[in-house]
């Protein structure tokens, strides 16, 4: 789906505890489906980060979409639609648990963020990283 990096990360409410031995199995993953879908380009599947390093990266992108339980203003389609995106965007998703409120107010004080809604669906973790793919790579095919 154009993925660059996958960055894992743990938070307060994460329950499955991610071993960094993964990483090179996620790796394989990774490259086989890159592989079947004849992409040049290899996604790079990080070692699990702390909630705490990952804000300390979200200025390193141009545009962060957060994909946030909570928030009942944006749909994300919607919202996505009315901006203007970079080469450089990253997805946040959270696991399991979703996020506390305090993660959640850290994560949207950065300017580069936009919160957004699935809707009143509540998506496993699995699902909700490709469904918010699958619409930003709709948008920004749209937009080019």
């Amino acid at each position: 789906m154009g993925v660059d990096t996958i960055v894992p990360f743990e938070n307060a409410f994460t329950i499955a505890k991610f071993v960094n031995k993964k990483t090179e199995r996620f790796e394989r993953i990774a490259f086989e489906a890159s592989k079947q879908c004849g992409r040049a380009k290899l996604t790079t599947v990080k070692d699990c980060i702390k909630f705490s390093t990952l804000l300390k990266e979200l200025h390193n992108f141009d545009k962060v979409v957060f994909c946030n339980e909570y928030e009942s203003e944006n749909m994300m389609l919607d919202t996505l639609l009315d901006h203007t995106f970079y080469q450089n965007v990253a997805i946040i998703v959270g696991s399991e648990g979703g996020f506390a409120n305090e993660e959640q107010q850290k994560i949207k004080e950065f300017d580069n963020v936009v919160s957004v809604s699935f809707g009143k669906r509540i998506l496993r973790a699995e699902t909700a990283g490709v469904f918010a793919l699958s619409i930003l790579s709709s948008i920004l095919n749209l937009k080019r």
